[in-house]
Protein backbone atom coordinates (compact mmCIF):
# COMPACT_ATOMS: atom_id res chain seq x y z
CA UNK A 1 0.00 0.00 0.00
CA UNK A 2 1.51 3.24 -0.73
CA UNK A 3 0.20 5.03 2.05
CA UNK A 4 2.18 2.77 4.94
CA UNK A 5 5.10 5.17 4.85
CA UNK A 6 2.77 7.62 6.06
CA UNK A 7 0.66 6.07 8.46
CA UNK A 8 4.14 4.65 10.00
CA UNK A 9 5.47 8.31 10.45
CA UNK A 10 2.33 9.59 12.01
CA UNK A 11 2.16 6.38 14.62
CA UNK A 12 5.48 6.31 15.49
CA UNK A 13 5.14 10.40 15.99
CA UNK A 14 2.71 9.50 18.52
CA UNK A 15 4.22 6.81 20.20
CA UNK A 16 6.94 9.52 21.28
CA UNK A 17 4.34 11.98 22.28
CA UNK A 18 2.53 9.39 24.36
CA UNK A 19 5.43 8.70 26.26
CA UNK A 20 5.18 11.82 27.97
CA UNK A 21 1.77 11.08 30.08
CA UNK A 22 1.71 9.13 33.19
CA UNK A 23 1.62 5.58 32.81
CA UNK A 24 -1.94 4.97 33.77
CA UNK A 25 -3.74 7.29 32.11
CA UNK A 26 -1.74 6.62 28.84
CA UNK A 27 -3.46 3.12 28.55
CA UNK A 28 -7.01 4.79 27.71
CA UNK A 29 -5.40 7.37 25.38
CA UNK A 30 -3.76 4.66 23.56
CA UNK A 31 -6.80 2.42 23.30
CA UNK A 32 -8.29 5.28 21.08
CA UNK A 33 -5.67 6.63 19.51
CA UNK A 34 -4.59 3.73 17.43
CA UNK A 35 -6.64 1.79 15.18
CA UNK A 36 -7.79 3.42 12.56
CA UNK A 37 -6.30 4.55 9.40
CA UNK A 38 -5.61 8.04 10.25
CA UNK A 39 -6.73 9.17 6.96
CA UNK A 40 -6.76 12.94 7.84
CA UNK A 41 -3.04 13.05 8.61
CA UNK A 42 -2.07 10.95 5.83
CA UNK A 43 -4.06 12.89 3.39
CA UNK A 44 -2.34 16.02 4.52
CA UNK A 45 1.36 14.52 4.34
CA UNK A 46 0.24 12.86 0.58
CA UNK A 47 -0.62 16.52 -0.27
CA UNK A 48 2.42 18.02 0.84
CA UNK A 49 4.27 15.31 -0.97
CA UNK A 50 2.32 15.33 -4.01
CA UNK A 51 3.28 19.29 -4.06
CA UNK A 52 7.10 18.44 -3.78
CA UNK A 53 7.10 19.86 -0.10
CA UNK A 54 9.19 18.06 2.75
CA UNK A 55 6.75 15.59 4.72
CA UNK A 56 8.37 15.99 7.65
CA UNK A 57 7.00 19.79 7.72
CA UNK A 58 3.69 18.28 8.60
CA UNK A 59 3.95 15.06 10.60
CA UNK A 60 3.76 17.26 14.12
CA UNK A 61 0.81 18.54 12.75
CA UNK A 62 -0.94 15.58 11.27
CA UNK A 63 -0.66 14.03 14.58
CA UNK A 64 -2.39 16.66 16.26
CA UNK A 65 -5.15 16.01 13.42
CA UNK A 66 -5.27 12.84 13.83
CA UNK A 67 -5.24 13.08 18.33
CA UNK A 68 -8.54 16.02 17.63
CA UNK A 69 -9.68 13.15 15.63
CA UNK A 70 -9.65 10.47 18.40
CA UNK A 71 -11.05 12.73 20.73
CA UNK A 72 -14.42 13.93 18.79
CA UNK A 73 -15.09 9.81 18.24
CA UNK A 74 -14.55 9.30 21.91
CA UNK A 75 -17.29 11.98 23.05
CA UNK A 76 -19.15 10.95 19.77
CA UNK A 77 -19.55 7.21 21.21
CA UNK A 78 -20.68 8.54 25.23
CA UNK A 79 -23.69 7.65 25.75
CA UNK A 80 -24.77 11.33 26.22
CA UNK A 81 -23.89 11.49 22.14
CA UNK A 82 -24.12 8.63 19.77
CA UNK A 83 -23.97 5.70 22.37
CA UNK A 84 -22.08 3.47 20.63
CA UNK A 85 -20.85 0.68 22.03
CA UNK A 86 -17.93 -0.40 19.48
CA UNK A 87 -15.65 1.44 17.36
CA UNK A 88 -13.04 0.17 14.73
CA UNK A 89 -14.30 -3.29 16.27
CA UNK A 90 -13.45 -3.02 19.73
CA UNK A 91 -15.27 -1.89 22.98
CA UNK A 92 -15.80 1.99 22.43
CA UNK A 93 -13.55 3.69 25.33
CA UNK A 94 -16.08 4.63 27.76
CA UNK A 95 -17.03 1.02 27.82
CA UNK A 96 -13.62 0.12 28.95
CA UNK A 97 -12.53 2.59 30.79
CA UNK A 98 -15.91 4.48 32.02
CA UNK A 99 -17.98 7.53 30.93
CA UNK A 100 -15.88 9.57 33.39
CA UNK A 101 -12.61 8.60 31.84
CA UNK A 102 -13.66 8.75 28.76
CA UNK A 103 -14.62 12.15 28.37
CA UNK A 104 -11.09 13.21 30.12
CA UNK A 105 -9.51 10.86 27.06
CA UNK A 106 -11.22 13.44 25.27
CA UNK A 107 -10.04 16.51 26.67
CA UNK A 108 -6.80 15.78 27.02
CA UNK A 109 -6.24 14.70 23.19
CA UNK A 110 -8.22 18.18 22.23
CA UNK A 111 -5.99 20.38 24.24
CA UNK A 112 -2.96 18.91 23.88
CA UNK A 113 -3.38 18.72 19.71
CA UNK A 114 -3.48 22.57 19.84
CA UNK A 115 -0.69 22.64 22.33
CA UNK A 116 1.34 20.37 20.08
CA UNK A 117 0.87 22.67 17.23
CA UNK A 118 1.58 26.05 18.55
CA UNK A 119 5.09 24.16 20.43
CA UNK A 120 6.40 23.73 16.94
CA UNK A 121 9.16 25.12 16.12
CA UNK A 122 10.22 25.06 12.53
CA UNK A 123 7.25 26.36 10.92
CA UNK A 124 7.23 30.73 10.88
CA UNK A 125 4.40 31.59 14.17
CA UNK A 126 2.16 33.21 11.86
CA UNK A 127 1.46 30.26 9.87
CA UNK A 128 0.98 28.03 12.92
CA UNK A 129 -1.96 30.84 14.14
CA UNK A 130 -3.28 30.30 10.89
CA UNK A 131 -3.35 26.81 11.27
CA UNK A 132 -4.49 27.32 15.20
CA UNK A 133 -7.22 29.54 13.64
CA UNK A 134 -8.68 27.33 10.82
CA UNK A 135 -8.56 24.49 13.04
CA UNK A 136 -10.82 25.98 15.59
CA UNK A 137 -12.96 28.06 14.17
CA UNK A 138 -14.01 24.74 11.60
CA UNK A 139 -14.33 22.48 14.59
CA UNK A 140 -15.84 25.02 17.49
CA UNK A 141 -19.02 25.83 18.38
CA UNK A 142 -19.68 27.32 14.95
CA UNK A 143 -18.45 24.16 13.06
CA UNK A 144 -17.62 20.73 13.62
CA UNK A 145 -19.25 21.58 17.81
CA UNK A 146 -22.32 22.70 16.03
CA UNK A 147 -23.04 20.05 13.67
CA UNK A 148 -23.02 17.37 16.79
CA UNK A 149 -25.79 20.05 18.65
CA UNK A 150 -27.79 19.88 15.50
CA UNK A 151 -27.43 16.31 15.21
CA UNK A 152 -28.58 15.22 18.75
CA UNK A 153 -31.37 18.07 18.72
CA UNK A 154 -32.94 16.72 15.64
CA UNK A 155 -32.79 12.62 16.40
CA UNK A 156 -36.25 11.32 15.64
CA UNK A 157 -37.23 14.60 14.12
CA UNK A 158 -38.23 15.47 11.00
CA UNK A 159 -35.48 16.28 8.36
CA UNK A 160 -35.00 17.93 4.76
CA UNK A 161 -32.09 17.05 2.47
CA UNK A 162 -30.92 20.90 3.14
CA UNK A 163 -30.51 20.38 7.11
CA UNK A 164 -28.82 17.17 6.56
CA UNK A 165 -26.52 18.16 4.11
CA UNK A 166 -25.89 21.08 6.77
CA UNK A 167 -25.25 18.87 9.06
CA UNK A 168 -23.06 17.15 7.15
CA UNK A 169 -21.08 19.74 6.44
CA UNK A 170 -20.28 20.74 9.68
CA UNK A 171 -19.86 17.64 11.50
CA UNK A 172 -18.29 15.79 8.91
CA UNK A 173 -16.59 18.20 5.72
CA UNK A 174 -14.94 20.75 7.85
CA UNK A 175 -12.55 18.52 8.85
CA UNK A 176 -11.52 17.55 5.65
CA UNK A 177 -11.22 21.31 4.14
CA UNK A 178 -8.77 21.97 7.01
CA UNK A 179 -6.57 19.19 6.18
CA UNK A 180 -6.04 20.82 2.52
CA UNK A 181 -6.36 24.59 3.60
CA UNK A 182 -3.59 23.41 5.99
CA UNK A 183 -1.73 22.02 3.14
CA UNK A 184 -1.73 25.09 1.30
CA UNK A 185 -0.72 27.10 4.07
CA UNK A 186 2.33 24.70 4.55
CA UNK A 187 2.85 24.96 0.63
CA UNK A 188 2.61 28.56 0.73
CA UNK A 189 0.21 28.85 -2.16
CA UNK A 190 -1.82 31.59 -3.21
CA UNK A 191 -4.86 32.51 -1.64
CA UNK A 192 -6.94 31.65 -4.73
CA UNK A 193 -5.20 28.15 -4.70
CA UNK A 194 -6.01 27.82 -0.75
CA UNK A 195 -9.75 27.89 -2.11
CA UNK A 196 -9.26 25.25 -4.33
CA UNK A 197 -7.91 22.88 -2.10
CA UNK A 198 -10.47 23.71 0.21
CA UNK A 199 -13.17 22.70 -2.44
CA UNK A 200 -11.11 19.26 -2.50
CA UNK A 201 -11.40 18.76 1.00
CA UNK A 202 -14.95 19.82 0.90
CA UNK A 203 -15.74 17.29 -2.13
CA UNK A 204 -13.76 14.38 -0.61
CA UNK A 205 -15.47 15.07 2.78
CA UNK A 206 -18.97 15.31 1.31
CA UNK A 207 -18.55 11.55 -0.48
CA UNK A 208 -16.92 10.50 2.83
CA UNK A 209 -19.92 10.83 4.79
CA UNK A 210 -22.27 10.01 2.35
CA UNK A 211 -20.76 6.83 1.60
CA UNK A 212 -20.58 5.95 5.45
CA UNK A 213 -24.32 6.95 5.57
CA UNK A 214 -24.71 4.19 2.77
CA UNK A 215 -22.71 1.69 4.48
CA UNK A 216 -24.52 2.20 7.82
CA UNK A 217 -27.97 1.92 5.99
CA UNK A 218 -27.44 -1.28 4.65
CA UNK A 219 -25.62 -2.64 7.25
CA UNK A 220 -28.61 -1.44 9.46
CA UNK A 221 -26.17 0.13 12.29
CA UNK A 222 -27.92 -0.36 15.87
CA UNK A 223 -26.86 3.39 17.00
CA UNK A 224 -28.77 5.09 13.96
CA UNK A 225 -32.04 3.33 13.85
CA UNK A 226 -32.07 3.85 17.49
CA UNK A 227 -31.51 7.45 17.45
CA UNK A 228 -33.17 7.93 13.93
CA UNK A 229 -29.93 9.95 12.87
CA UNK A 230 -30.60 12.78 10.24
CA UNK A 231 -28.64 11.31 7.84
CA UNK A 232 -28.84 11.24 3.66
CA UNK A 233 -30.76 7.82 3.85
CA UNK A 234 -33.65 9.57 5.92
CA UNK A 235 -34.37 12.26 3.12
CA UNK A 236 -33.63 10.41 0.00
CA UNK A 237 -34.21 7.34 -2.20
CA UNK A 238 -30.79 5.38 -2.40
CA UNK A 239 -30.86 5.63 -6.38
CA UNK A 240 -30.43 9.54 -6.00
CA UNK A 241 -28.07 9.25 -3.10
CA UNK A 242 -25.83 6.95 -5.42
CA UNK A 243 -26.23 8.94 -8.20
CA UNK A 244 -25.24 12.48 -6.33
CA UNK A 245 -21.88 9.98 -4.94
CA UNK A 246 -21.26 9.75 -8.56
CA UNK A 247 -21.53 12.88 -9.55
CA UNK A 248 -19.47 14.21 -6.30
CA UNK A 249 -16.67 11.50 -7.13
CA UNK A 250 -16.63 12.70 -10.53
CA UNK A 251 -15.93 16.21 -10.33
CA UNK A 252 -13.60 15.42 -6.95
CA UNK A 253 -11.33 13.35 -9.30
CA UNK A 254 -10.97 16.06 -11.74
CA UNK A 255 -10.10 19.06 -9.06
CA UNK A 256 -7.50 16.37 -7.82
CA UNK A 257 -5.91 15.91 -11.02
CA UNK A 258 -6.21 19.75 -12.08
CA UNK A 259 -4.13 20.45 -8.54
CA UNK A 260 -2.26 17.71 -7.55
CA UNK A 261 -2.14 15.96 -11.05
CA UNK A 262 -2.05 12.30 -11.21
CA UNK A 263 -0.44 11.68 -7.99
CA UNK A 264 -0.64 10.07 -4.43
CA UNK A 265 -3.77 11.83 -3.31
CA UNK A 266 -5.38 10.72 -6.52
CA UNK A 267 -4.15 6.99 -5.93
CA UNK A 268 -5.53 7.41 -2.54
CA UNK A 269 -8.92 8.92 -3.56
CA UNK A 270 -9.54 6.41 -6.19
CA UNK A 271 -8.42 2.88 -4.15
CA UNK A 272 -10.81 4.83 -0.99
CA UNK A 273 -13.22 4.75 -3.25
CA UNK A 274 -13.28 1.49 -5.18
CA UNK A 275 -12.51 -0.42 -2.17
CA UNK A 276 -15.23 1.22 0.37
CA UNK A 277 -12.57 2.73 2.83
CA UNK A 278 -15.68 5.16 3.49
CA UNK A 279 -15.83 3.04 7.27
CA UNK A 280 -15.73 4.90 10.42
CA UNK A 281 -12.20 6.74 11.63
Amino acid sequence: MITNKYLDLIENNLNKILNSYHNEFRKPITYSLFGGKMLRGQLLLIGLNDLKINIQLGVDIACALEMIQAYTLVHDDLPGMDDDDYRRGKLSNHKVYGEGIAILVGDTLLNDAINLISNINYIEKNILLDIIKIITSKLGGNGMILGQYLDLTTKGSMVNTFEVTNIRQLKTVNFFELVFIIIGLLSNVEKNEISQLEKIGNLIGHAFQIKDDLDDHINEKKSDIINNRPTITRVDSLENIKKTLSKIKNECINEIITFFGQGEILTLFERMFYEYWFKRN
